[in-house]
Parts: structure tokens; sequence; C-alpha cells
């Protein structure tokens, strides 16, 4: 686990395009949000925020969808939950980043992977049009935020059976 900070008004995390090897649907429901942070560089608050952007355009920015924070941390690294969301996101990809401030918590980072889905990490930057984002870089697909997105966002898929 690592911490990567940017600062000057970035924000950073994963974005979703697959989920446990799967593709995500088109469209979904976020439920709950889920990440492992720790204290920036110049740590003075107890507060960690995040905002769920929709899918990147062609000109590689994307639209805020929702967004919140919470306060009350107290550890050098937490694990948050926020939970009872249910935010729809348009597309088949989304953003969940974290504000990249040095005095905030912001979110931890590590190598590895999960099912051979490839790494996430990126940075969103807003352009000072925040919490929207202009342009990202994905850290040479090399990194993951120890985020997790849950809810409706896997297809389901029919199972065939038969009688013999």
């Amino acid at each position: 686990m690592s911490t990567t900070t940017f600062g000057g008004g970035a924000i950073i995390g994963n974005r979703f395009d697959t989920h446990t090897g799967v593709p995500v649907l088109a469209s979904g429901t976020i439920s709950q949000v889920q990440a492992v942070v720790v204290q920036g560089p110049a740590f003075t608050s107890s507060s960690a925020g995040f905002v769920i952007e929709g899918p990147q355009t062609a000109g590689g920015g994307a639209m805020a969808v929702f967004s919140t924070f919470t306060t009350g941390l107290t550890g050098t690294t937490n694990t948050v939950t926020f939970s009872g969301l249910g935010v729809n996101y348009p597309g088949s990809s989304f953003f969940v980043l974290f504000g990249d401030f040095a005095n905030v918590y912001v979110p931890a980072f590590g190598t590895g992977t999960t099912n051979g889905q490839g790494h996430h990490g990126v940075v969103g930057y807003t352009g000072g049009m925040g919490p929207n984002i202009t342009s990202t870089f994905d850290f040479g697909q090399t990194l993951n935020s120890l985020v997790r997105a849950s809810g409706n966002i896997l297809p389901v898929e029919l199972i065939e059976y038969g009688v013999e």
C-alpha cells in the first residue's frame, strides 16, 4: 500500500469499467463505496470526500453525478464506508475519485489486481471545473486505488438448464 498525491485540484481514485472480471452495465446504480484512506502529507482535517463521475467523454472529461464526504476520521489509515447511496450512472464506466488535498485523507494505492482485471487507478484533473473533470492520467496502468464500488453494476447472466 502506498500514498500517491498530486494536489492542486486533482481528484484521485479508480475508473470502473469492469468488476470481478466482468464489464459493468451500460447504466446501473451504485449503492456503496468503500475505501482505504490515509492522511495527506500536510494532514490537518479529519475528513475524506469523493465524487462519482459518469463515463469519460471523447474529450477526456466526465461529469459529476454525486459527491459526499465524511468527518471524524482519527487513524493514520482508515477504512471508510458510504452506504445507502442509490446513485445512478449512465454509460459503461464510471469514476470514484477522492479529493487530493494535502490536508485531508486520500485513498491508498497498490499494485495488486483482482481476477486479472488490470489497473484502474486514475488522476482526474478538474481544470477549475470541479467536481467535473476535464482530463485524466492513468498512472501508466500500474496502480489501483483501494476503493470498491458495489450495487447494481453487473450484468445478470441466465444459466442454461434443461430436463433430461
